[in-house]
């Protein structure tokens, strides 16, 4: 056995046993309180955040997905009533 063959099981070894966080309402795990907290907000509280632009009317499950959804510049984004599929025939986006 070389010292990488070595190497990777001493980490995957590690990794294994690293603690995990266990979610008490449906007891799936997490790597970190962090990652359980967002889980539990998200999933069993339901938590919703709109997007910071007045015109836009998207809502998201997550801070972090709003915060990079806001944070885009293209006005096109916040737009109300904008199905983002495209129009095959002329590529352009369909506004309902």
């Amino acid at each position: 056995m070389n010292k990488n063959q070595n190497f990777k099981k001493v980490k995957n070894y590690e990794k294994r046993n690293k603690k995990r966080v266990l979610c008490p309402n449906c007891k799936k795990t997490f790597c970190d309180k962090g990652a359980l907290k967002i889980h539990h907000s998200a999933v069993h509280l339901k938590e919703m955040h709109k997007c910071t632009i007045n015109e836009c009317n998207m809502w998201f499950s997550s801070r972090r997905s709003r915060n990079r959804h806001s944070a885009n510049p293209n006005p096109r984004l916040h737009m109300a009533h904008i199905n983002r599929t495209k129009n095959k025939e002329n590529h352009n986006d369909i506004i309902l």
